[in-house]
């Protein structure tokens, strides 16, 4: 599990990454969690690892300069995305959207907050270190 955790905000990512299945456009389910000033939602996007792999890349360039953003998109269905960008003052602003949907209801999460760069380091060299095996 990679996460993000402040005093409001929370961020978890759990990929299944299926070998078999690389070729694939879509070949990783990410599981991720978000709980955002009290709002929380939990679901899967599917995503090609590639795209995790180059992700983390950019969220390791974001952290280190500050400058930039990384953002990390399901090509199929809602679209739902994840996306870090620089703000001022040593801060990073997270975004997103995410949906779940059952056979009855549908539901939709979309969020935005802050953190302080020291929050992303471990996430996004973690993520880098476990994932660049995978880069084009």
């Amino acid at each position: 599990m990679y996460c993000i955790k402040t005093e409001n905000f929370y961020l978890g990512f759990r990929p299944y990454v299926y070998q078999n299945y690389l070729r694939a456009p879509v070949n990783t389910n990410l599981e991720v969690e978000i709980i955002s000033y009290g709002f929380s939602a939990k679901t899967v996007i599917d995503i090609d690892i590639r795209k995790l792999a180059a992700f983390a890349v950019y969220l390791n360039r974001l952290y280190e300069s500050l400058s930039g953003s990384a953002r990390l998109e399901e090509p199929y269905g809602e679209q739902g995305y994840i996306e870090f960008e620089a703000s001022a003052r040593g801060h990073v602003k997270i975004e997103g959207r995410l949906a779940k949907y059952t056979a009855e209801y549908a539901q939709r999460l979309q969020f935005q907050n802050e953190i302080d760069q020291t929050n992303l380091k471990n996430f996004a060299q973690s993520l880098l270190a476990d994932f660049t095996a995978y880069m084009e």
